[in-house]
């Protein structure tokens, strides 16, 4: 989990000096380091030359002789890492996927705390005059994709100094360690949580050549698949785009026939169903889950055939026993 720097707290401020704003930037920084947090500061492109006052941004006020030598060297280092947020490439965009996003606060446009609503990442900021403080921020996103337009509303909590961060320290521990986890993690720990969830031999082989701002809708597939799998009442599969913006398909291009022994019960069939995420992409950035919900005595059984990139259009026939 990287933190995400909110650019519109890059801002001038009478209360306090650049050089205090950009000591007590440092000092949240280094208590997020304390945390297991990623040792790099996400920011737009233009964050190093925003006007922190006197016309000057971060980049010459960290090697102003007023701002501590390490905390100055710190925020600097942090600020040259890249992907940056902004820009065609960047991770705003990624995050868009195949819809298209805007984020605002108090009806202004905001980027990296766009992105933080969009990943659940962790947020610091500058104090400002307006924001004297660090705290919970309202995101309003509007999505629009092939679907229409959707609004949310989401909070996120920005940090702007070391005693925030240390505040609420057990909070970031949980999220730092439930962090969003390779595909193949994922569902090798949903499996390990749901007997009746199986996975066939070859599923995950293609699982973490997912493009990275896909692989928290495979967490969350795998989830809600071991839902599914222990018959938690979740509603029609086609309803789990709207319930729990997991989309379904019931058909498509791809087909897995199967045949399974499980228990020396026998059974074949065939499925296209899938849940995915990423239309009218490139088929590395399309996400595909396949599956098949399998009767057997005793209840049914779901297994999870293919996780990965959207796969070559055709059939394919697998055959495995399982427990």
């Amino acid at each position: 989990m990287e933190p995400i720097l909110d650019e519109s707290s890059l801002v001038p401020c009478a209360m306090r000096s650049p050089a205090e704003r950009i000591a007590a930037l440092a000092q949240t920084l280094q208590a997020l380091d304390g945390l297991g947090v990623a040792t790099v500061l996400r920011s737009v492109q233009d964050a190093p030359d925003r006007d922190l006052g006197a016309g000057r941004g971060l980049r010459g006020w960290c090697f102003d002789p007023n701002t501590p030598r390490d905390a100055g060297r710190l925020v600097a280092n942090r600020l040259s890492k890249q992907p940056y947020i902004d820009g065609d490439g960047g991770l705003f965009a990624k995050a868009e996927g195949a819809r298209a996003a805007e984020a605002l606060v108090d009806g202004h446009q905001v980027v990296g705390l766009g992105l933080a609503a969009m990943t659940d990442a962790i947020v610091v900021a500058l104090a400002t005059d307006h924001r004297t403080a660090g705290g919970v921020i309202t995101v309003d996103i509007t999505y629009v994709d092939d679907d229409g337009q959707r609004e949310e509303h989401v909070e996120v909590f920005a940090f702007t100094t070391a005693q925030e961060v240390a505040d609420a320290r057990q909070n970031i521990i949980d999220r730092v360690g439930s962090y969003i986890k390779k595909p193949s993690e994922a569902f090798r720990a949903a499996v390990q949580g749901s007997p009746d969830l199986i996975l066939h031999p070859d599923a995950l082989n293609d699982a973490d050549q997912l493009v990275e701002h896909r692989w928290r809708f495979a967490e969350e597939g795998a989830k809600l698949l071991a839902r599914y799998a222990a018959s938690e009442e979740l509603g029609p599969l086609r309803e789990w785009k709207q319930k729990f913006a997991v989309d379904f398909a019931a058909n498509g291009r791809v087909s897995f026939k199967y045949r399974w022994t499980c228990k020396g019960e026998y059974r074949e069939g065939s499925t296209e169903w899938h849940i995915k995420e990423g239309d009218n992409t490139t088929k590395r950035s399309a996400a595909r889950i396949y599956f098949a919900r399998v009767e057997f005595e005793g209840g049914a059984r779901i297994v999870v055939l293919y996780v990965g990139p959207h796969p070559e259009d055709g059939e394919r026939t697998l055959v495995f026993n399982a427990p």
